[in-house]
């Protein structure tokens, strides 16, 4: 009886010193994984905002197999637990199945990078603006009259996302309303003039100038320019101010009322 006493006190100081080297390599295991893990990523071209999430996520697996093999060593069955965490993993996941689809679109979103920070966005039918951070959970935007905008990412992977910035420059699109009876040529060259003296506009892709039809008491007149995409908003007024002034120095006049203005995308 005392020999068996002791080869089960010898038995479980085996399993016990066994559950100890199972943790200490585990724990130098993991570590060496994570830190390859972390390496890789950093050598990618993948988003250093998942590089955190990654690298937890791997560890959290990673733990979780050495707990079961703890376990196990120490005599407990792990079936039943293996099947517990399985349906509270479930459990937890339908509960917070909105911030899950979030993560997934936030992972996407990272992933393929429509967008980057600095970029002027419009999630169609929510919100328009430049991009401030994009995190797991949500991309937060400022609009140009400096509100803070945020956009769950579930909701931004499963729209159309315009984005205006990523081709590097934008089309403007002007309209102006010219005196009937003026000579075509004339204004389409004056106001082809007044884009070239200004560096703002691209000259390739070329300006576009062309009659569109009759306004009231006037020809409307389309100007089509190109500018980097920074000077969007900027160059709406130096065009304006540009033509206005070269058609009033070679003469050209229109009624103000019939001044039109649209912005193109």
């Amino acid at each position: 009886m005392e020999l068996l006493t002791k080869i089960t006190a010898i038995s479980w100081l085996w399993s016990i010193i066994t559950a100890i080297l199972i943790l200490v390599i585990g724990y130098i295991v993991i570590n060496i994984i994570s830190g390859a893990v972390k390496n890789t990523l950093l050598k990618s071209k993948v988003d250093t905002t998942l590089h955190t999430f990654i690298v937890k996520g791997v560890k959290i697996l990673l733990w979780i197999v050495v707990i079961v093999m703890l376990l196990q060593k120490l005599g407990v069955n792990t079936a039943s637990l293996v099947a517990l965490i399985g349906a509270a993993g479930a459990a937890i996941a339908l509960a917070l199945k909105d911030s899950l689809a979030n993560v997934a679109g936030g992972i996407l979103i990272l992933l393929n990078k429509p967008f980057k920070n600095g970029d002027e966005i419009e999630v169609a039918g929510q919100a328009t603006g430049i991009v401030d951070t994009i995190d797991i959970m949500a991309t937060k935007l400022h609009t140009w009259d400096n509100k803070i905008v945020t956009v769950p990412n579930g909701s931004v992977v499963t729209s159309v996302v315009l984005n205006y910035t990523e081709s590097g420059f934008r089309r403007l699109q002007e309209q102006f309303g010219i005196t009937p009876g003026t000579d075509i040529d004339l204004v389409k060259s004056t106001i082809k003039s007044a884009i070239a003296k200004e560096a703002i506009f691209a000259t390739e892709p070329a300006p576009i100038v062309g009659a569109t039809g009759n306004g009231e008491g006037s020809i409307i007149f389309d100007v089509l320019v190109w500018c980097k995409a920074e000077d969007y908003y900027g160059a709406r007024y130096v065009l304006r101010e540009a033509v206005a002034k070269a058609l009033g120095e070679a003469g050209i006049g229109g009624p103000v009322k019939d001044l039109k203005i649209s912005n193109a995308n």
